[in-house]
């Protein structure tokens, strides 16, 4: 039973527990506590990060998406420019060459009726003296 006042071992078993208590609460409970609230900010915070990574991540693909639109818009404006700028310059070409070919062919057609003509008048003088001869030849030489 329990004495009154109680004897020395009381106080002993009193103090014992309290150094026993705050020493393993110093030496082990406080440490393991400090480990537990390190992991758990770190799971948190490597959590909050990996949110705040993908969060990032899903603007920048949005931000590639719209500068390759952008992008794209540009090259095919820019391509378009291109083409009517061969078109227009293959109308020009065209259009030289054909006035080219008319001119060309207009040199032609005078050359060629200038040698018609000059091929006429020879035949012309050819032909009277062939006819000359051939006259001689079949009146026997009586012209």
């Amino acid at each position: 039973m329990l004495d009154f006042p109680p004897d020395i071992t009381f106080v002993i078993q009193f103090v014992a527990f309290f150094v026993l208590f705050f020493a393993l609460d110093r030496l082990l409970f406080k440490p393991y506590t400090d480990v537990l609230v390190r992991r758990d900010e770190r799971t948190v915070g490597a959590s909050l990060a990996a949110e705040t990574d993908q969060a990032d991540v899903r603007a920048m693909r949005a931000r590639i998406a719209d500068s390759i639109g952008a992008a794209r818009a540009e090259a095919q404006l820019q391509a378009e420019a291109i083409r009517r700028e061969a078109r227009a310059e293959e109308v020009a070409l065209y259009g030289r060459a054909k006035s080219d070919a008319a001119a060309r062919l207009a040199q032609l057609r005078t050359a060629l009726d200038d040698e018609c003509t000059a091929a006429r008048a020879a035949l012309k003088g050819d032909a009277r003296s062939l006819a000359e001869q051939m006259a001689q030849v079949v009146l026997g030489g009586k012209i």
